[in-house]
């Protein structure tokens, strides 16, 4: 009886063991893993002359010059005091005809001898007029200025035509051409050096401007770097100080430039940068970040530099990587993924029970990679 039941309890025994087995196996079939791998990209950089040292970038040197020219206007006046009119007026010596007549003698009109308009105007001689009888000179020329200051003074030609208090009755006067000059006090524009500075500004510019423009259009699609500051030469028909209501400037720009083709200095780059990419990575198409710059060699030639930056991001065989899993422990998936991919992040979850082991069927094992963006 003893034995029969021990035989019993056996068969039971076995029963549950193989029922144990059959449902792990079961559920060891059913299950499935997600696995999330955040890649973060590898980073290269370098900085590399592509002109010189076997690379051989074809570099053209390229100019533009533009001039512009713009009005300027005084902000500022000044006080200005009345001034005189000056100019000039002749002497004639009148000689009688008649032989019975007493014969001319020379005479000198003395500097300051006043002479009067047909208006009154009064202007002063500021020379003598030595007058000498036939055949010399009768006639002498000499400047004159208005008495009084202001614009009263000016006076059209021949129209100055009396000698004050004149001591010789055969010498008379007139003035052959305009007397001008005169002005009465008041206030004048003025050209103040930030009335310059600030159309200098303006037009600076407007003509940096139209040189990048026109070193663009003379690059024809090429890359470029310019050779520094563009130069300008600014002229004026006045300076700061002058009185004058406005100004013209006048502003001649210069630019240069050292032009290539981008598509071969990407071609330069990726080739440089290529033997630095980890295994099972790769360049994508898209173009590698670079600032290009000149700077002078040991030589004295000039080179054109590029501190380019690429990003290299993983070429993974999805069913490789899930052959390589199956099986294996998370502990060993995660050490394998980390070692394939540095620096990544991981999530992996199991279905329907949380197993401490990976899916013995790689089909079971769904693999997703993201690229994260650069920093």
């Amino acid at each position: 009886m003893r034995t029969q039941l021990q035989r019993a309890w056996a068969t039971y025994l076995l029963l549950a063991i193989a029922a144990l087995v059959g449902a792990t196996a079961g559920f060891a079939y059913a299950e499935t893993a997600a696995i999330k791998i955040a890649v973060t990209p590898q980073k290269l950089e370098t900085t590399v002359a592509l002109n010189k040292g076997g690379l051989n970038l074809a570099v053209q040197h390229i100019d533009a010059t533009v001039t512009e020219t713009a009005q300027g206007t005084a902000t500022s006046t000044v006080p200005t005091a009345a001034t005189y009119a000056t100019g000039q007026v002749r002497f004639l010596l009148v000689c009688p005809a008649s032989v019975v007549a007493p014969p001319c003698q020379a005479f000198t009109m003395p500097a300051g001898t006043v002479v009067v308009s047909v208006r009154h105007v009064r202007f002063v001689t500021t020379s003598p007029a030595v007058l000498r009888p036939p055949p010399a000179s009768q006639t002498a020329t000499v400047g004159i200025r208005a008495v009084a200051s202001g614009a009263a003074g000016n006076t059209g030609p021949g129209t100055i035509m009396t000698i004050e208090n004149n001591p010789r009755p055969n010498v008379t006067v007139f003035n052959p051409y305009a007397v001008d000059g005169g002005a009465d006090a008041g206030v004048a524009p003025v050209i103040q050096q930030s009335d310059v500075d600030a159309a200098q500004s303006a037009l600076a510019a407007k003509i940096n401007d139209e040189l990048g423009s026109a070193i663009l259009a003379n690059a024809s699609g090429m890359a470029y770097v310019v050779d520094g500051p563009p130069s300008l030469d600014f002229t004026s028909d006045h300076a700061a100080g002058d009185q004058a209501a406005g100004f013209t400037l006048t502003v001649t720009g210069k630019l240069g430039a050292e032009a290539f083709s981008n598509s071969a200095a990407q071609t330069i780059l990726r080739t440089v940068l290529h033997p630095a990419v980890w295994p099972g990575y790769t360049l994508p198409a898209d173009p590698i970040q670079a600032t290009y710059r000149l700077t002078q060699a040991a030589d004295g030639s000039e080179l054109l530099m590029a501190d380019a930056v690429g990003y290299a991001v993983p070429k993974p065989s999805m069913a490789a990587i899930r052959a390589r899993l199956k099986g294996l422990s998370l502990a060993d998936a995660r050490s394998r993924l980390r070692h394939d991919f540095p620096g990544s992040s991981i999530d992996m979850r199991t279905r329907p029970l949380a197993f401490p082991w990976l899916p013995f069927v790689s089909d079971h094992i769904n693999l997703t990679v993201f690229i994260e963006p650069p920093a």
